[in-house]
């Protein structure tokens, strides 16, 4: 839709944004910090999620292929997207978030992306220990060890 960005075309009048693109391949540094990318599907798509040290973050997804599934254990805190109760062709459902929960035993595990199916009161009651809802606004400290 906004093709225009990556085109090397001089715009008169200012106003193109300045774009500079670094794909994503293998484990990178940031500020000295190892990210690993974590192949997930959305839908079709592959996209990424996101593992630094024993943290992983993991949305927009509907499934998470089994070699994925190896780079996700031993987690300290999964951020997880689980959109509503029932099934969506791009996204987690909760059945689907809470079996990848199951199979990875994180430590803490946070469900992000969700619709307003939830609701935060109600949720200590359906879910179980070490999982819970986020929230807007939530900020969560994390170590890259």
């Amino acid at each position: 839709m906004f093709a225009y960005v990556f085109d090397d075309s001089v715009q008169v009048g200012g106003g193109k944004p300045r774009v500079v693109l670094n794909p994503v391949e293998r484990a990178f540094q940031f500020k000295g910090i190892k990210v690993v990318p974590v192949p997930v599907l959305h839908g079709k798509l592959t996209i990424f999620g996101y593992r630094i040290g024993r943290f992983a973050y993991i949305t927009d997804c509907s499934q998470i292929p089994p070699s994925s599934m190896e780079l996700l254990t031993d987690l300290e805190l999964l951020i997880l997207g689980v959109l509503r109760f029932r099934k969506h062709p791009t996204h987690f459902n909760l059945d689907e978030g809470l079996r990848t929960v199951a199979a990875l035993k994180p430590k803490r595990a946070v469900f992000t992306h969700l619709c307003h199916d939830f609701k935060h009161s109600d949720s200590r009651h359906w879910l179980p220990e070490g999982v819970e809802l986020g929230f807007d606004g939530e900020q969560i400290e994390v170590t890259d060890e």
